[in-house]
């Protein structure tokens, strides 16, 4: 597609800068503003020699995704692949359209749950306009024991371990889940990671999807 014609992402951003819509976190009454920022770069250029035939080498050995199952093997080996580079894997988000290929994807950090809330609703309005085949979310997350703390925030709960996730769900209705247990050792420069696990959404809801769902048409499972 030609530079002269804007993406869809920077249609939205257009839109969201001029809506310029505000948030209140009620816990300390400061106000916030969204934006979605679309970045052009030369990305492939920017990526090391040696990550390159990584990516390459799982290209081969998975080819390119062509259906549900084929996508999540493939970002599955990319996540897998990422982390045991650089030893962490930042909060990712992918559309993916009719024809498996990424047209849209998103980073960001979390200050506390709320923002959490705030990105999800963003990545929600994006699926309105997009109407994507697929969507992957990538990232770590901490594992929280809530026995004798039904009362306590989820921030404030004991930490049990930690993981690295891929969840996935596309419109035909497939849904999947994949985790690795993140293993820290004393004295190693970089965590490990255990063998894959994967489980079905009946095992594990992923409430943060609920609005990108929705904007598909999509009854999530509550």
């Amino acid at each position: 597609m030609p530079d002269s014609i804007p993406s869809p992402a920077q249609v939205a951003s257009f839109g969201e800068s001029a809506v310029r819509a505000q948030l209140v976190k009620v816990r300390d009454n400061s106000t916030y503003t969204i934006r979605n920022e679309a970045r052009k770069s030369d990305t492939w250029n920017s990526v090391p020699e040696s990550i390159r035939k990584e990516i390459k080498e799982i290209s081969r050995t998975t080819g390119k995704p062509t259906n549900f199952e084929t996508a999540i093997e493939f970002y599955s080996q990319m996540a897998y692949m990422t982390f045991k580079t650089w030893g962490y894997h930042v909060p990712m988000v992918f559309f993916l359209d009719r024809n498996w290929v990424p047209r849209y994807q998103a980073t960001t950090a979390f200050a506390d749950q709320t923002d959490k809330y705030f990105f999800w609703r963003m990545i929600g309005d994006q699926a309105e306009i997009q109407q994507p085949q697929c969507v992957i979310h990538i990232a770590e997350a901490w594992t929280r024991s809530i026995k004798g703390h039904p009362d306590t925030a989820i921030e404030d709960m004991p930490i049990t371990g930690e993981f690295l996730g891929l969840t996935a769900f596309d419109r035909d209705g497939n849904e999947a889940q994949r985790s690795w247990r993140i293993i820290r050792t004393e004295g190693e420069e970089y965590p490990d990671l255990d063998f894959p696990e994967d489980s079905d959404e009946t095992k594990g809801k992923r409430y943060f999807f609920v609005p990108v769902k929705r904007a598909l048409g999509i009854k999530p499972k509550l």
